[in-house]
């Protein structure tokens, strides 16, 4: 196997698939190396998009949860529950237990950044 043949290999690929699909291949590649963790690599992953300063802690989300009873405040739901800051963050709301509370997803996407 000789650098001949590793060429011929690479000329046949480009002349059967497209050189855009060819790149699109190796762009999704190179980014799941970066961007795309194994299932023991989440944490990585959320340090990656979720830095340190946004992330609340487990405590304040523990404290939540209890408080809430693991439900929606606006309509009571049990379903799709996520963390949501009653100000905020981008506005200057901090994350602490009284600037945090439970919303379904239908009721934070309904919310968005209003205070």
């Amino acid at each position: 196997m000789g650098f001949s043949f590793v060429f011929e290999t690479i000329r046949l690929i480009f002349k059967i698939v497209p050189w855009w699909l060819i790149l699109i291949v190796f762009v999704i590649y190179v980014a799941g190396e970066i961007f795309i963790p194994s299932r023991g690599d989440r944490l990585h992953a959320r340090r990656l998009f979720f830095p340190p300063g946004r992330r609340l802690s487990k405590e304040v989300r523990s404290n939540v949860w209890k408080r809430d009873r693991g439900k929606c405040v606006e309509c009571g739901s049990d379903r799709d529950i996520q963390f949501d800051h009653v100000i905020p963050f981008s506005k200057g709301g901090s994350d602490t237990e009284e600037n945090v509370q439970l919303l379904c997803k239908y009721c934070n996407k309904k919310k968005g950044v209003k205070i």
